[in-house]
């Protein structure tokens, strides 16, 4: 669950390593995992040149607060990690680190995503 200025990683080869949340998207209090947020960059690679901007949209990855399934299992992950999209939903970068929960696939159909979901090393 992320609110307003919490920090956070960028788990994907975009260029982007850290981030803090300006604004949720889904207009609550807290975004959970699979939700939009938008966030700007406090460090990024100074060589990708496609990263002029300095406000990004995202989707929650991972978060720290421990969440709970419909069949009573809970997960709780060590960093709050999230990966840059685009205005379109679509994807900026090619390959995202780290484990991904299902819970951000809900609306999406995997073959879309094949590319970038193929590369997780777990998925939970």
């Amino acid at each position: 669950m992320l609110q307003l200025n919490t920090k956070i990683i960028i788990s994907d080869n975009s260029g982007i390593y850290r981030g803090k949340v300006i604004k949720n998207l889904n207009k609550k209090q807290f975004s959970k995992n699979g939700d939009f947020i938008v966030f700007s960059a406090i460090k990024k690679n100074r060589f990708k040149k496609n990263l002029n901007a300095k406000v990004y949209r995202g989707l929650i990855m991972s978060s720290r607060k421990k969440f709970g399934r419909k069949d009573n299992t809970s997960l709780k992950f060590d960093k709050n990690r999230i990966c840059v999209v685009t205005k379109e939903n679509k994807y900026f970068a090619n390959y995202i680190k780290g484990p991904c929960s299902f819970e951000h696939l809900k609306g999406r159909k995997l073959k879309d995503y094949y590319k970038v979901f193929s590369n997780f090393e777990t998925f939970l």
